[in-house]
């Protein structure tokens, strides 16, 4: 989910180049964009899961992925953008409805085929890392978690007690008034002031 704003990029760079605004053709475009993107993110990644549960360890895995994924991808790319040419240059009256949902398609997947081989690969560097991360603070992490169930409890426990008792001691002590301006901050701040000087 990342990686699809990334793709918008593409989608508007091909509009501003064929100058025609942005339309609900054109997010018809954008959908079917997502559709190949999406794809091309799980044949990446699916490939990368296969090399790590053959042993492969995380580096090697990752390249390995991006070379042997490259082409697949590139093709895809390259299939469906020059699939699509015949209609953004197409002139006649039927084919305008259709041109700014190619041209969403064609520019956004030429984007996404980027942003796959590029992109993904860091994306996943940067989760293993932060797993790797989590997984060392793990048991600094349960210690936290359990201390602060502790403390809820403890707090559940305690508090009504004190506030039982803080109601007790404002009932037998002499007049306690407060006003209004004991509790807005601007008075609060003016009183400390006079007090001060």
């Amino acid at each position: 989910f990342i990686i699809i704003p990334f793709t918008i990029i593409g989608v508007v760079f091909g509009h501003l180049i064929h100058g025609m605004p942005i339309s609900v053709l054109s997010a018809f475009g954008m959908v079917a964009l997502l559709g190949v993107l999406v794809n091309d993110a799980l044949v990446f990644i699916s490939y990368f899961n296969i090399l790590i549960k053959q042993g492969n360890n995380f580096s090697s895995a990752l390249e390995k992925t991006a070379i042997a994924r490259f082409r697949p991808i590139l093709l895809t790319t390259v299939t469906t953008v020059f699939g699509l040419l015949p209609l953004i240059f197409e002139t006649s009256m039927q084919a305008q409805f259709l041109i700014p949902m190619a041209v969403s398609l064609s520019y956004g997947i030429i984007m996404a085929t980027l942003i796959t081989l590029i992109l993904l690969p860091s994306l996943i560097i940067a989760i293993s890392n932060f797993r790797i991360l989590i997984y060392s603070l793990n048991k600094r992490i349960q210690f936290l978690f359990f201390s602060k169930i502790i403390s809820f409890i403890l707090a559940l426990i305690l508090i009504p007690p004190l506030m039982m008792g803080v109601l007790k001691l404002n009932m037998f002590t002499a007049n306690l008034t407060f006003q209004k301006e004991d509790f807005e901050p601007a008075f609060r701040e003016l009183k400390r002031l006079k007090k001060m000087v």
